[in-house]
């Protein structure tokens, strides 16, 4: 496989102009329809998960909790709240990883908003509703959770990889495989500690 710069450009832009228009949505609901201040606390434990971040050897990547807040945040607040969680999160890791290469940045940025956006949208249509708003069996968290995580970690782990396969001229199923794949672990781990707190918490 050959790379591709004007697919990849093309393909960033795509997401870039998607995340950021989730971004903005996402902020206008916070705006309009304000949640409770808690979810900023969520939103700082996002942000400081880094610093926990445990490298796994022999895997090009680290293993971070920040899934187990920006789930919580879903579960709790919804879309809005998560969403703007998760941009924050990204945006600071991405300048702080890439300052010199401003498409990463913007890229980095967005991916991972669009993806909780989506998959929290796609969460709420079978949930019905955040749900922290009232008590819950614990059973009936179980499937609209799943849901959740795969959705989010299919949604981001797949769009960076198209992105990292159009660039080098790889194939974008074996660039998953070898990045990502071993990630879904992570994101379920997170989902179920999400699920416990909010089965045991009234606030946050």
């Amino acid at each position: 496989t050959v790379a591709n710069p004007r697919a990849t450009k093309a393909f960033v832009a795509v997401i870039v102009v998607a995340g950021g228009s989730a971004l903005a949505s996402s902020l206008y609901q916070l705006v309009v329809k304000p949640v409770p201040h808690e979810w900023m606390i969520l939103a700082a434990l996002t942000l400081l998960s880094f610093v926990f971040a445990i490298k796994v050897p022999g895997i090009p990547a680290k293993i971070s909790v920040s899934e187990t807040f920006v789930f919580t945040s879903v579960l709790f607040f919804g879309t809005a709240a998560a969403t703007v969680t998760v941009a924050l999160d990204a945006m600071i890791m991405s300048a702080w990883r890439h300052r010199r290469e401003p498409l990463k940045v913007l890229f980095n940025a967005t991916e991972p908003t669009l993806s909780i956006w989506l998959a929290s949208q796609l969460f709420l249509v079978i949930a019905g509703a955040p749900l922290g708003e009232g008590p819950r069996d614990a059973n009936s968290l179980l499937f609209p959770v799943l849901v959740l995580s795969l959705t989010y970690f299919l949604l981001n782990s797949s769009l960076t990889a198209i992105a990292i396969g159009l660039q080098a001229g790889s194939r974008i199923i074996s660039v998953w495989r070898t990045h990502f794949l071993w990630l879904a672990l992570n994101y379920l781990g997170g989902a179920s500690v999400a699920v416990l707190i909010v089965q045991n918490s009234t606030t946050v």
